[in-house]
């Protein structure tokens, strides 16, 4: 996958002379601690960058965009901020586990950072972040939590030590490509729910690429397998209830943790495979 690499390096938020990041104090949510950090430039006019940090208790999990068969995603609330713009959240590249019910459950099995993005609002109005978050995390079941957090960008702490960690976040989220042609998806005929094979393209892959589909409705990677260099990812879909047996625009992830890129797959257009 070097081709998607080489690209990558051309997207990826260059690191800025003057950078300071800072971090709000941390918040205790029985299962997890969580903060905010803050990127702050001296650069004028520049897309200004931050994440939540989340560190989970030992054996618990916490989701992504799309959980899965169970689980929440996390929910983000800035409104009560002052002096940016829209907040654009991102979320690094995720793994799969049981969700303890059957089930494939999407998420972060360790701590995570997850990246956002933002433009200062016009006026100079100083920074003041404030997130009301929801979210979950799972042991044996899955638990709602709740946290409120505040960072001031001219008083919070400064933190160097997390810096490193705060890059590689940003590093680890797929990047987006707007070539559908990237992969190939074809239906399969079944009798009982539908079948879809999403083939990626050959580039060495190394034997832990996956795919995740984020649509209406939850998907199961079924089976991987290769023909020569091709990879095949076989997914079971439940379409959304109401959905007419429709899955909408589909985000499809794909990759590895260190080298991954998304693209919009149409599901419903998809060809019947002979």
């Amino acid at each position: 996958m070097r081709f998607v690499l080489a690209l990558f390096c051309c997207l990826s938020s260059p690191v800025l002379a003057g950078e300071t990041l800072r971090a709000s104090p941390w918040r205790d949510v029985s299962e997890a601690r969580v903060r905010l950090l803050l990127m702050v430039s001296a650069q004028p006019d520049t897309p200004l960058r931050g994440a939540l940090e989340i560190r989970l208790a030992p054996g618990y999990k916490t989701y992504w965009r799309n959980p899965g068969d169970s689980g929440a995603p996390p929910l983000f609330d800035f409104s009560r901020s002052t002096g940016i713009g829209p907040v654009e959240v991102a979320f690094p590249f995720p793994e799969r586990f049981d969700d303890g019910a059957g089930g494939q459950a999407i998420g972060y099995k360790r701590d995570v950072l997850l990246p956002f993005t933002f433009t200062h609002s016009p006026g100079n109005t100083p920074i003041k972040l404030n997130l009301a978050l929801d979210f979950a995390v799972c042991g044996t079941m899955c638990i709602p939590l709740k946290a409120n957090m505040t960072l001031d960008a001219a008083m919070a702490s400064k933190a160097p030590d997390s810096r490193a960690s705060f890059e590689e976040a940003f590093r680890q989220v797929p990047k987006r490509f707007a070539n559908a042609d990237m992969v190939a998806v074809r239906r399969l005929a079944s009798n009982t729910h539908p079948l879809f094979l999403v083939s990626l393209p050959g580039h060495q892959w190394p034997d832990d690429v996956t795919g995740f589909i984020d649509a209406h409705g939850h998907f199961a990677l079924l089976n991987r397998s290769r023909r020569g260099e091709i990879v095949d990812l076989l997914f079971e879909a439940h379409a959304a209830p109401g959905s007419g047996g429709r899955f909408g625009a589909a985000r499809f992830t794909f990759g590895t943790k260190s080298d991954a890129a998304d693209v919009m797959i149409d599901l419903d257009a998809a060809p019947i495979a002979p």
